[in-house]
């Protein structure tokens, strides 16, 4: 009887030998199975093309799929991933500003921005304020004094009530003393065709996104939200020529769940910093997709939305108060 007890300790004591060996050897082998890049909105938008072109090129060992979870602005995939089992084979492409703004105007739940781990932000494209072809306004300026002279009945549009968008255009209302009647979209594509229907006079949405339709004529770009000239519309005005040292747009990174492993968030981290120096990697994003390759460490992300939380804290109040 002691024999079949120590028998079966033995058997216990190498099956328990063996798991630790599993657990320990897979943690050191990550990854150890292809990764989900986890999309918050459908095929073809700005930060669909990023995460397709990031899954192209990104070199850690395994494949990498962009899967698309609409919905719930952006909420949906958000908390998929927040939820995620932390090993690092499903993270998210997101900007900071939807992480930042969907907390602050109650569209995420939880703040995520604080707990989930950014891997590096990559790209960033500044936001325009266009018009149609036919639009009778042909300058910033022209519209800076027709909301003035008639409250309330200039339209503009973009993605979302108290989105980073509304929000940002919020700002540049106040800060050129605009009377604006904002229409909210599901996306910027709706508000974009609305404005080339004739439906919507202003659209606010990325250059990336609207540079086709400027180069093919049919959207007149009025303003860039940045202080420095943008490289793929260079002609056109800045806030810096009207004196606003201010600068809006999104930046876009990758994201793992909290609880991910440091050796994990390392090997995600270096492999996306990578791509950064890869030039067949930053000439698609630039001159097809016309991003802006940046570099921002993990360290470098916290303790900037650390800093600005409070001022886009106060203008979400601000703006939705209104």
């Amino acid at each position: 009887m002691s024999k079949r007890i120590f028998s079966v300790s033995i058997m216990m004591l190498v099956c328990l030998l063996l798991c630790f060996s599993v657990s320990f050897s897979s943690d050191k082998e990550f990854p150890v199975r292809p990764i989900e890049v986890i999309v918050p909105y459908s095929p073809g938008g700005q930060t669909d093309t990023t995460a397709r072109a990031i899954a192209e090129y990104y070199n850690i060992g395994q494949p990498m799929a962009a899967v698309n979870m609409p919905g719930g602005g952006g909420s949906i995939a958000i908390m998929e991933v927040y939820r995620a089992e932390p090993d690092g084979s499903r993270i998210l492409i997101v900007s900071r500003e939807l992480q930042m703004f969907g907390r602050l105007s109650g569209t995420i739940p939880t703040p995520t921005w604080k707990e989930m781990i950014c891997l590096g932000l990559l790209t960033f494209d500044a936001d325009v304020i266009s018009v149609s072809k036919d639009s009778p306004f042909n300058s910033f300026q022209d519209l800076v004094d027709y909301a003035k002279e008639n409250p309330g009945e200039l339209t503009w549009g973009a993605a979302g009530t108290g989105s980073s968008n509304h929000v940002f255009s919020a700002t540049i209302w106040d800060e050129f003393g605009m009377d604006i009647n904002y229409v909210p979209y599901k996306g910027n594509a709706d508000a974009r065709i609305a404005v080339l229907g004739g439906h919507l006079d202003v659209n606010f949405g990325s250059v990336s996104e609207a540079k086709s339709f400027v180069d093919s004529g049919e959207l007149k770009p009025l303003l860039i939200t940045s202080a420095q000239k943008n490289k793929f519309l260079p002609n056109v005005p800045v806030l810096g020529d009207f004196g606003k040292d201010m600068s809006f747009g999104v930046t876009t990174g990758l994201w793992a769940p909290p609880g991910t492993p440091k050796e994990t968030v390392a090997k995600l981290s270096s492999a996306l910093e990578e791509l950064f120096h890869n030039q067949d990697f930053v000439d698609l994003m630039t001159n097809k997709l016309h991003y802006e390759v940046i570099w921002q460490d993990p360290e470098s992300v916290r303790k900037s939305m650390e800093k600005d939380m409070p001022e886009y804290e106060a203008m979400v109040k601000r703006v939705l108060a209104e």
